[in-house]
């Protein structure tokens, strides 16, 4: 009897002396920060693919992921990934985005997790994810009450976007970088506020166009503020029922 109640002794301090598992932080929005979408010139690219990659040195790849705890309970995410460009002297930009609305795909502890998803044929990505530098206090994103901390973080793995296009083909990393936003301790409000002042003033104009079974555009203009006007088009066709977005 007495050797057995040492050995019990003994194998819970050393249970006690184990490192805790680090817990899965919540309000999460992962940024990822813009990288170039160009690859590098090859000494044996032909004229036509050097010309192709001289166009593309303008445009940048960059994305963000909203956690669904930021909405109501059963919610999915806000998953983004967008190819972009500034045209000169602030004339506007051209956007290329790729929408949807999937379960989880982030899951962060405060210094690594993983992103990691599989939508249609048009992107996949597994990745790593670990802090590269200190947590520092965030405001909280609108419209949450509560404590917020960001970190830098970098991804590593697999990540292929096909955009099914001539021009930008098909677009693979294996490290990107960014931004994580969190709630450290998970005791935050993000209910939404009512207004308390009218807006301003605003004119905007909606046109609409079916386009097929699972594409429209959408064009909106407004001449407050300068003018501006956006077109844009959604295609569902290569994603899955539950998670199709815009491209």
């Amino acid at each position: 009897m007495e050797r057995h109640s040492i050995a019990l002794i003994v194998a819970v301090v050393a249970a006690l002396a184990l490192p805790g598992r680090a817990h899965a932080v919540g309000h999460l929005v992962l940024d990822i920060s813009p990288t170039r979408v160009a690859a590098p010139v090859s000494a044996k690219a032909s004229k036509q693919e050097r010309a192709r990659l001289k166009a593309l040195a303008s445009w940048r790849l960059h994305g963000r992921v909203v956690g669904r705890d930021f909405y109501r309970l059963g919610d999915p995410e806000i998953f983004g990934v967008t190819l972009s460009r500034s045209f000169p002297a602030g004339r506007g930009d051209e956007l290329h985005a790729f929408r949807a609305a999937p379960k989880q795909t982030v899951t962060f502890d405060g210094q690594s997790g993983r992103w990691e998803a599989r939508l249609g044929n048009a992107l996949t990505l597994r990745m790593e994810i670990e802090a590269t530098g200190a947590q520092e206090s965030s405001d909280p994103p609108l419209p949450c009450l509560g404590t917020f901390a960001k970190v830098p973080v970098t991804l590593r793995g697999t990540f292929v976007l096909r955009t099914g296009t001539k021009f930008f083909r098909t677009i693979r990393r294996v490290t990107l970088t960014g931004l994580m936003t969190f709630a450290p301790n998970g005791l935050v409000d993000c209910t939404p506020v009512v207004p308390t002042s009218a807006c301003g003033r605003s004119t905007t104009l909606s046109l609409s166009h079916r386009l097929s079974g699972t594409s429209d555009a959408t064009l909106l203009m407004s001449p407050d503020e300068n003018g501006w006007t956006t077109l844009s088009v959604a295609d569902r066709s290569l994603l899955p029922p539950d998670t199709r977005g815009t491209t």
